[in-house]
C-alpha cells in the first residue's frame, strides 16, 4: 500500500518558476499540528497496514520544530522501523545533520531534493537561491550520511535554459 499526506501548504520563497503560492495570495505557511500529521500516518499503519508514505509538501524540511515534532511523535509510536517515508527538501533545508539522523530513525528514507539544473547561470537566473555545486554536493553527502537516500530534482526548460546547459543537467 501507499498513500500521499499533507503536512503544511505554501512556500516562503519565490522561485521564478513556482506557482505554488498562487492559490494563497501571500507566502505564509500554514501547518497541521505534529500530533494531527502523526496521527494520520499512525490510521495509515494501524488500520490500513500503508507504511510507504510520500509527504507532498513542496517546503518539508523547512521548518526544523515542526519536523522535529512529527518524527517525535513517529518515534514514540514505534513507528519508524516499519515506515518507507519519501519528503522533499531543498538544498539550503538539509543542513542539519542532527535533524536528519532523526528524520531517518522516525521512518523517513528518502528526501527528493529541488536542484532543478546542473548549470550555475541557470540556477542563478530562476531566483531559487545562489547555491553552488559544492553546495549541492555537501547536501547531498549529508542527507545520505543520516542514511537517507537521495532523489535529485530537475527541470528542463527552464526560462534561461539553453540546449547545452539542458544537455548539462542530463
Amino acid at each position: 500500500g501507499y498513500a500521499a499526506i499533507q503536512t503544511s501548504l505554501n512556500c516562503v520563497f519565490a522561485c521564478s518558476f513556482c506557482c505554488i503560492s498562487a492559490p494563497f495570495g501571500d507566502r505564509k505557511m500554514r501547518y497541521w499540528s505534529p500530533a494531527n500529521v502523526a496521527s494520520q500516518i499512525g490510521n495509515l499503519v494501524n488500520q490500513y497496514g500503508i507504511t510507504n508514505i510520500k509527504i507532498v509538501d513542496e517546503m518539508f524540511c523547512l521548518n526544523r520544530q515542526h519536523v522535529w515534532q512529527i518524527c517525535n511523535h513517529l518515534i514514540d509510536m514505534k513507528l519508524g522501523d516499519r515506515l518507507n517515508i519519501w519528503c522533499y527538501g531543498r538544498v539550503d533545508t538539509v543542513k542539519d545533520q542532527q535533524l536528519l539522523n532523526h528524520m531517518r530513525k522516525a521512518g523517513i528514507k528518502d528526501i527528493g531534493i529541488g536542484i532543478e539544473s546542473a548549470s550555475l547561470r541557470v540556477r542563478n537566473s530562476i531566483e531559487k537561491g545562489k547555491f553552488r555545486d559544492d553546495d549541492i554536493l555537501a547536501a547531498v553527502k549529508r542527507v545520505k550520511a543520516a542514511g537517507i537516500h537521495v532523489g535529485a530534482n530537475f527541470i528542463f526548460g527552464l526560462p534561461s535554459d539553453t540546449l547545452d546547459s539542458m544537455i548539462e543537467t542530463y
